[in-house]
């Protein structure tokens, strides 16, 4: 029998405590996530003013078997995949080839271990240099803004070809680092802010990372808790910080989203106007280098 899930108070428990086994089955059976067993944090991107079922998002898929990553094509039509991960990463779990998909991989001028799912990472330097203290104050947000600030510079390339896909896009596009959280988490935001999507949206989007990776959360935490230990630190959850790292709160793309808005802001009073989040329309034009025309393409293609 179904039991309703209170979804919302779900995604405030604290990454070092285990969701219900039943709760987190029902809700990764439903939609956005897409039902294939022992996918990682796989889902559909799903705004008001977006195409259903073209946009896709996800953990690694170098784990699962033929059988069910021929669906992706099959059932969901999707035709693109685009891997975000490093190079050490797919060298040591590499992208599966997929019958009816074309797999993208463009190396990134910080071409490191990132994030929660990068298991090569120094437990002191997880996230491009930054230790558990960077993320210790302000609920991890300076930490994030910091991190992600970073990957949308090291990344440009590989988020280029991500929305140069969308413009004409043949089929759906999906993207995915080692977890689904950090680079994709950025990458998906930068979508649903191209179409203006509201904030609570996006913020949702963000923090179903939470319930995403909890099959193979123990996995993910455990390479990280086993750095932590070679220098020494028996309980990482009592450093400060290090839990920040590892979560996946909604309010947190949020203020990297507003700090877009100060870093790539807009002169064009007319068009900032128009715009939810001119960061994000600042970054696409002046970062990765399309015009007004290529946006309302990509925007066009992507809508309803």
């Amino acid at each position: 029998m179904t039991t309703t899930i209170d979804l919302a108070a779900l995604l405030q428990v604290p990454i070092r405590k285990p969701l219900e086994k039943s709760q987190v089955k029902q809700i990764l059976a439903s939609a956005p996530f897409i039902p294939i067993p022992h996918a990682l944090n796989l889902r559909t991107i799903s705004a008001p003013a977006l195409q259903p079922n073209l946009v896709f998002r996800s953990g690694s898929l170098s784990h699962l078997p033929p059988s069910s990553l021929i669906q992706l094509n099959e059932k969901y039509n999707i035709t693109t995949i685009v891997d975000l991960r490093s190079r050490k990463e797919r060298e040591s779990y590499p992208s599966p080839d997929i019958q009816g998909i074309e797999t993208l991989w463009i190396p990134t001028s910080g071409d490191g271990p990132v994030g929660i799912g990068a298991a090569q990472a120094n437990a002191k330097q997880v996230l491009h240099g930054l230790s558990p203290a960077d993320f210790a104050a302000n609920d991890g947000v300076d930490g994030f803004v910091k991190t992600y600030g970073n990957m949308l510079d090291t990344h440009k390339d590989a988020f280029k070809v991500v929305f140069e896909r969308l413009k004409e896009p043949q089929g759906g596009v999906l993207f995915h680092c080692t977890a689904g959280k950090d680079r994709t988490g950025i990458l998906a935001a930068l979508i649903l802010g191209l179409i203006n999507t509201p904030p609570e949206i996006i913020s949702h989007d963000y923090a179903l990372t939470r319930i995403g990776i909890e099959t193979m959360r123990d996995q993910l935490l455990g390479v990280m808790i086993e750095q932590m230990s070679q220098q020494g630190i028996d309980n990482p959850f009592e450093v400060p910080g290090f839990e920040a790292i590892c979560g996946a709160k909604g309010p947190t793309i949020l203020a990297v989203m507003k700090w877009m808005d100060k870093k790539w802001n807009i002169e064009d009073q007319e068009c900032k106007n128009n715009l939810l989040y001119p960061g994000v329309y600042g970054y696409l034009t002046r970062e990765l280098g399309f015009s007004g025309e290529d946006l309302e393409k990509i925007k066009k293609s992507l809508a309803l």
